[in-house]
């Protein structure tokens, strides 16, 4: 049973061997935290104290002072929010594509219907 203590909520998360090198979820907070292997446990939790304590030091610092990291939850929406302006940019697509066969449908027919004369 490996404990793995979130950097974010300091609460400590009961992981089975198994996530060993993978990559989990906190349940107290959600963030996304990579699950370090059986051997480096150990160096991974004195690393992780040293960043928290580190980023509570920063915490009374000017924000200008703090490193721009995009949050792996910033990244997840803009995923999502991809996926979406993909599918819109589909249907506009498609909308283009239907407008312009009923457009050639119309200009044949109206042709067909009063042809040009040449003189």
């Amino acid at each position: 049973m490996l404990e793995l203590k979130c950097p974010n909520c300091q609460n400590t998360l009961k992981l089975d061997d198994g996530f060993a090198g993978s990559v989990c979820r906190c349940s107290f907070c959600g963030l996304l935290m990579t699950v370090p292997d059986l051997p480096n446990l150990r160096d991974h939790q004195t690393k992780i104290s040293e960043i928290a304590e580190s980023t509570i030091s920063r915490l009374d610092s000017p924000l200008s002072e703090l490193p721009k990291q995009i949050p792996s939850e910033t990244y997840k929406l803009k995923r999502k929010s991809s996926r979406r302006t993909k599918a819109f940019k589909l249907i506009i697509l498609l909308l283009l594509t239907l407008s312009a066969i009923a457009l050639t449908i119309y200009i044949v027919i109206y042709l067909n219907a009063h042809p040009i004369t040449l003189t």
